[in-house]
């Protein structure tokens, strides 16, 4: 236990660290972590476009790299698809 007490001191003192931000579709959750973060890092939308788990962090230049997931439209049948 002192052992995790010790790296999430180390995680608060450089500044990192994991919120989470739930909530039903369009009711403001990308404008919520934007206004937070002071950027426009997630794009606010008629469609819902973070749907799945989004995780933002600092990096020396704003970038979005592309990401795998797992697509199956039938039992057994998948494919890694960029997204």
């Amino acid at each position: 236990m002192a052992r995790q007490a010790s790296r999430e001191i180390e995680r608060l003192a450089e500044g990192r660290f994991y919120g989470a931000c739930v909530g039903q579709f369009k009711r403001g959750k990308s404008n919520l972590i934007n206004a937070l973060v002071g950027h426009a890092v997630l794009p606010p939308g008629v469609a819902p476009v973070t749907s799945v788990v989004t995780v933002v962090r600092y990096g020396s230049e704003p970038r979005a790299p592309p990401r795998l997931a797992v697509v199956s439209d039938l039992p057994g049948d998948s494919e890694t698809k960029p997204i």
